[in-house]
């Protein structure tokens, strides 16, 4: 999950939200300094596709 500008976390968000810079020079977004990632799988808003995905993925949700 990339980004440009600033990454703004929304009001009562518990935990920290923000980004670091990839080798590709692009803003990965992190939450609680994990990366987060986008499911290919997934095509229209509130999907989560992925969700458990071989026992590793697994959306984020506040």
């Amino acid at each position: 999950m990339t980004v440009t500008g600033d990454v703004v976390a929304p009001p009562g968000l518990p935990g920290q939200l923000g980004s670091f810079t990839r080798p590709d020079a692009s803003k990965q977004v992190m939450y609680n300094g994990m990366p987060l990632y986008t499911f290919v799988g997934d095509t229209q808003p509130g999907q989560a596709n992925g969700q458990g995905l071989l026992g590793l993925w697994f959306a984020a949700t506040p």
